[in-house]
């Protein structure tokens, strides 16, 4: 990564947004040992256990569709914000649930906080970042997820092994990450290209000098920060005609559509499935709680693996290669 346009400052603001995807992996990787946890302590009929586990993902659907409007009408920050305390209040609601009722509702909002972060998260790195790191910032929302979800796996399992350790406690290593989180967010900027959309030409500016540095040494951060203004103001102001060639281009409109019918064939191989029901799935087939929650852990250690690869290879080799690499793994 580009040290020469990481400031402090952007290092800062970064990381603090990155915890938000660290906790959406947290909060969706615990649910795949963790149903096993949860059973031996609360009754649970099947249908109710999948409602557990199901109703995290409709909500999240609902948070991503409501995450488009609350960020264009109050801003980036405001909306992590919102993840962060659903992220808090709903590890809270479960970590306090002895029921169906309470431990299905956290879960549901939890699912909210799942939704916001998926969408906000990686526009305020695109919008916070210069040029020269942005992709390799967005990059890194993966490897994030994965390293919640490790983290989650490997809780999970110890929990068969300590016992002051148990699932409860689990959800109380949420609720200190996302404390954490909240207040790092006090702290940092909005999106200067939020701010700039919506007339605040002065504090984008204010963000832009506060998140820059001379690429080489040889210019002025006010001379990077007045082009990079003037590239904003642009960009928004052609932003509508921008959508309108988007759709009226059948080469970049053939390239959305393939690229769209990617992630659909991704996500029908049943990743999500194995994700949210490894442990139920390895128990059904014969293997005890124990070993069920360390065989999820080593999945998600070689998805870390397989993460990490995505990150080294896709700027060297490409996103083709990268992607036909990860089909010929499925």
């Amino acid at each position: 990564m580009a040290s020469g346009v990481m400031t402090p400052n952007l290092v800062y603001a970064a990381s603090t947004a990155l915890l938000g995807y660290f906790l959406f992996g947290y909060n969706t990787g615990f649910i795949s040992g963790g149903i096993l946890l949860i059973s031996q302590d609360i009754d649970l009929t099947w249908w109710q256990e999948d409602a557990v586990v199901t109703t995290t993902v409709l909500l999240a659907t609902l948070g991503v569709a409501l995450t488009g409007r609350l960020g264009d009408h109050l801003g980036r920050r405001p909306v992590m914000i919102l993840a962060t305390m659903a992220f808090i209040l709903g590890a809270l609601m479960c970590a306090a649930a002895y029921g169906f009722k309470m431990l299905v509702l956290g879960r549901g909002v939890l699912g909210l906080g799942v939704g916001f972060s998926f969408v906000v998260v990686p526009v305020y790195l695109s919008e916070a970042a210069p040029p020269e790191v942005r992709g390799q910032l967005v990059d890194l929302t993966d490897l994030l997820v994965v390293s919640g979800q490790l983290l989650a796996g490997l809780l999970n399992a110890s929990s068969e092994a300590l016992p002051w350790l148990g699932w409860r406690q689990n959800c109380g290593v949420a609720v200190c990450i996302g404390l954490v989180q909240l207040l790092l967010l006090l702290r940092i900027p909005e999106s200067p290209r939020w701010l700039a959309a919506h007339g605040d030409t002065a504090g984008a500016e204010e963000v832009l000098m506060l998140l820059r540095t001379s690429p080489d040494g040889n210019g002025s951060v006010e001379e990077r920060v007045s082009l990079e203004l003037q590239y904003i103001r642009e960009a928004a102001d052609s932003e509508g005609k921008a959508t309108c060639d988007i759709w009226g281009s059948r080469r970049v409109l053939r390239s959305l559509q393939l690229g769209a019918i990617l992630h659909v064939l991704n996500q029908l191989t049943g990743i999500n499935a194995v994700m949210y029901y490894g442990g139920t799935l390895l128990q059904a087939i014969g293997f005890s709680d124990s070993w069920s929650l360390w065989i999820v852990s080593v999945c998600t250690t070689a998805q870390m693996v397989g993460v990490c690869m995505q990150v080294s290879l896709i700027d060297t080799r490409g996103r083709r290669f990268t992607g036909l690499l990860s089909l010929a793994g499925v």
